[in-house]
């Protein structure tokens, strides 16, 4: 639904920063719900891989309200932390299953990640769409905020934080037990 004459207005609107800030906070309570998925009812914990995924898109969305490629790689590079915690840890699926199915389920989150952000765009906006591709290049996509040096390592290290937290906060509810 972006028409080409909005298209100045919503790089106007974007922050990575913000962005940021929302993956450092909703990361926290997004590990701290799978682990309690995890805990409660553990052959439901697989369903949190598209989940989480489709919930840090949305996060990254709102939060930066962007519409260049940063912020799809953002989202995308903050669900891989989510997920590595969550293997790192064991609460991601209760037992082995099928690596078809793992992979289907990831395959899954990622995609939705992606689709959040061109969501926006109808089949028929396409010259809306090569606008925002062209974004990257325009002097407002490429504000100091939404610098990708800038918003993707503070946003991995947000999130890593983040997601760190969440653990730590199931551990000390005894709902996971961190060896």
């Amino acid at each position: 639904m972006t028409q080409p004459s909005s298209v100045p207005c919503v790089l106007g609107r974007q922050c990575g920063l913000l962005a940021v800030l929302g993956v450092s906070l909703w990361s926290c309570p997004i590990i701290f719900c799978w682990g309690l998925i995890y805990h409660l009812a553990p052959t439901l914990a697989g369903i949190m891989l598209p989940l989480s995924g489709v919930l840090i898109a949305l996060v990254v969305r709102y939060h930066g309200r962007g519409a260049s490629s940063v912020f799809v790689l953002l989202s995308l590079l903050s669900y891989g932390v989510l997920l590595l915690t969550s293997l790192m840890f064991g609460f991601a699926i209760k037992t082995p299953g099928h690596l078809l199915v793992v992979a289907t389920l990831v395959v899954t989150g990622l995609v939705g990640a992606w689709a959040l952000f061109r969501a926006r765009m109808r089949h028929d906006g396409s010259k809306a769409l090569l606008s925002l591709l062209v974004l990257d290049r325009s002097p407002l996509g490429r504000a100091l905020q939404n610098r990708w040096f800038l918003v993707l390592p503070l946003g991995l290290i947000g999130g890593g934080l983040s997601s760190f937290g969440g653990v730590i906060l199931l551990a000390s509810l005894d709902c996971f037990n961190v060896n």
